[in-house]
């Protein structure tokens, strides 16, 4: 279980968020030009490119945080499982669904789940951006290589 709390309650409690480090490498950035706050440079990144696509009419809406209730149906009830968080939510022009998107520097087990549970519960696939889309990383910080399938059907 984790615990999440806001800025003034760390301080009221003397603790100093800022000082946790992301096991992920990324660190908390402050956007310039609107004062968000963004878990890494690469997400900050992508957002100041989709207001640019927002102002040039590509996309609408645009919306960061957007909350999902992820359920199961059991004994003719919903089940809250988890929330999921999206990064970005926006729809592109001429389209009447919403891109829901994640910005993935490297793709948690926990994350790959609940990305199978938006299917599941809603039918919203995630449109994943970042580092090689998300691809993940081996213990050498190199990315994993793709598994060798056997071609031509024919043996030895």
């Amino acid at each position: 279980m984790s615990l999440r709390m806001s800025e003034s309650v760390a301080a009221a409690l003397g603790l100093d968020l800022a000082k946790r480090k992301n096991k992920y490498g990324a660190r908390r950035v402050t956007n310039r030009a609107d004062g968000e706050r963004f878990d890494g440079r690469g997400e900050a990144k992508r957002y100041d490119a989709l207001r640019l696509a927002e102002r040039a009419g590509e996309i609408r809406g645009l919306r960061r945080q957007v909350r999902f209730q992820l359920w199961v149906e059991m004994g003719g009830r919903r089940v809250h499982i988890a929330d999921y968080v999206a990064d970005f939510a926006y729809r592109k022009a001429g389209e009447n669904r919403d891109t829901i998107e994640d910005f993935k520097g490297y793709r948690t087990r926990e994350y790959v789940m609940k990305r199978k549970l938006m299917w599941a519960c809603h039918g919203i696939e995630i449109h994943e951006t970042g580092k090689e889309n998300g691809r993940q990383r081996g213990k050498r910080g190199r990315p994993k290589a793709k598994s060798q399938s056997h071609q031509g059907g024919q043996h030895g």
